[in-house]
């Protein structure tokens, strides 16, 4: 037996991993969320989300406050990480938000476009 049941396999699975890296500290403000403070928070996260089945989620991970409902929401307070997505996948975001990443991607890629090799 994994010792990993359906009620608790994902807090038994999260706090094997945990337990494995160097630096956990507990924020006094919650002292249920573990924040580890090691060399992989310097490491960039992609994550791509495709299809409207996961318009939810990705709504969640960019307009929602960070809870412990929907995990991915925590890649909020993460310095280097990026979502990728197709046209289906914002179907719940604002059409505020969709604009602002479009405009966002149109001037990155007028700043680097120069600067391509021929």
């Amino acid at each position: 037996s994994s010792g990993i049941n359906a009620e608790s396999g994902a807090m038994n699975l999260n706090l094997h991993f945990i337990s494995r890296l160097q630096d956990v500290t507990k924020p006094s403000q919650d002292p249920d969320v573990a924040i580890v403070k090691s060399t992989t928070i310097r490491l960039s996260v992609m994550i791509l989300i495709t299809g409207a089945h996961k318009a939810l989620a990705l709504h969640y991970a960019i307009e929602g406050g960070i809870n412990h409902m929907w995990t991915i929401t925590a890649l909020q307070q993460h310095a280097k990480a990026v979502f990728i997505c197709d046209e289906h996948a914002t179907m719940e975001l604002k059409v505020k938000t969709v604009k602002y990443f479009k405009d966002l991607m149109g001037i990155h890629n007028a700043l680097i476009e120069p600067n391509l090799p021929k």
